[in-house]
């Protein structure tokens, strides 16, 4: 019996994964949350902390940083107990984006250090590629823009070697960004290509939407502004968006509004 109930625990939390990588993050969280409690149930600290950590991701994406932090802890934790060097670095990685997302980017930097020096220490690529990543949005947010590419190319590097599709597509999208911003529209568009030809052909959704929005800010910039509105549009209704995605299509709908009618404006996004 106990061994059954452990597996539907697992099951619970795949199907939570499953959910989040689809946008569905309601359902990710009823899942996650159906499969810690049965894991506390039969004493299963690897699966609570396995729960908690994705029940973080989950809570930042939907915007509620409070309950985002106190998973994990929750899971730091219990990896703490369990000597999990991986899962102990993978929870100060969730601890530093919502650093992020507080905008205390000296706190999320120090979490980040300590994640990749467990990275380092336990020689996980896929996770020194995520740390790379976040220390590049860091930068990108506080307009260090030569700091942020280096952290993303850098990142780029380390997904290319190990294999990880949804980290490539997702760096490249805000390189893809960061080169518009820039005003190198060559490489903005170069990349922005491959970030949606990689996620499309993994049906990660999220970071499609992420590769929408890059394409909507050269858009409007280049006299384009219909087509642009129309493809943030299309984030501002898809299931899988986000708050966080939002917020930086709202950044466009800033610009979209100064080049465009109102009426054409809704029009567009509708």
């Amino acid at each position: 019996m106990g061994a059954s109930r452990c597996r539907i625990a697992f099951a619970s939390i795949g199907l939570g994964e499953v959910s989040w990588s689809l946008g569905s993050y309601e359902d990710a969280q009823r899942y996650l949350n159906e499969g810690y409690l049965l894991a506390r149930d039969y004493h299963d600290q690897a699966g609570q902390a396995l729960a908690a950590r994705h029940l973080a991701r989950v809570s930042w994406l939907v915007g509620d940083n409070e309950q985002s932090v106190e998973w994990s802890e929750i899971s730091r934790t219990l990896y703490e107990q369990l000597d999990d060097l991986h899962g102990l670095a993978s929870a100060f990685n969730e601890l530093g984006i919502v650093a992020i997302r507080r905008k205390e980017f000296d706190r999320g930097k120090r979490y980040f250090c300590r994640t990749l020096e467990l990275a380092e220490k336990i020689g996980d690529r896929r996770l020194m590629n995520q740390v790379m990543n976040n220390m590049g949005v860091i930068a990108d947010l506080q307009d260090l823009c030569e700091e942020a590419r280096f952290y993303y190319e850098q990142a780029l590097v380390i997904n290319l070697e190990v294999g990880d599709k949804r980290g490539e597509a997702l760096v490249q999208a805000n390189l893809a960004n960061l080169c518009v911003r820039m005003d190198q529209y060559d490489d903005g568009w170069d990349y922005l290509q491959q970030a949606l030809g990689v996620s499309c052909s993994i049906q990660d959704y999220p970071i499609i939407l992420t590769s929408l929005i890059s394409t909507g800010q050269p858009l409007g910039r280049n006299s384009e502004s219909e087509r642009a509105a129309q493809l943030i549009g299309l984030v501002f209704h898809h299931p899988a968006g986000s708050v966080e995605l939002e917020d930086d299509a709202q950044k466009v709908m800033a610009e979209l509004r100064e080049a465009m009618p109102p009426e054409e404006l809704e029009a567009a996004l509708e």
